[in-house]
């Protein structure tokens, strides 16, 4: 019970790492293929494939949550 209450809370900066480390990954393979060093159909395969991902993991680490907008309520003049 207490490894799952771990990992609940932790969940969120793993998936958070690992959407970091497919930026990282889509950027070298776009980086490959400027140089010439990859073929272009395997680049945007491998690219497509690393963004895919990339923005999976930022779902699961909570990037695109709607928050409750904070401006309203500070903006009232007393």
């Amino acid at each position: 019970m207490k490894r799952l209450q771990s990992w609940q809370k932790h969940k969120k900066k793993v998936f958070g790492c690992i959407a970091f480390l497919m930026f990282f990954l889509m950027y070298g393979t776009v980086g490959a293929l400027e140089c010439g060093t990859l073929p272009l159909f395997e680049g945007i395969i491998r690219a497509i494939i690393f963004l895919a991902l990339g923005v999976l993991f930022t779902y699961l680490a909570g990037g695109f949550e709607k928050y409750p907008e904070r401006g309203a309520s500070s903006m009232k003049y007393k």
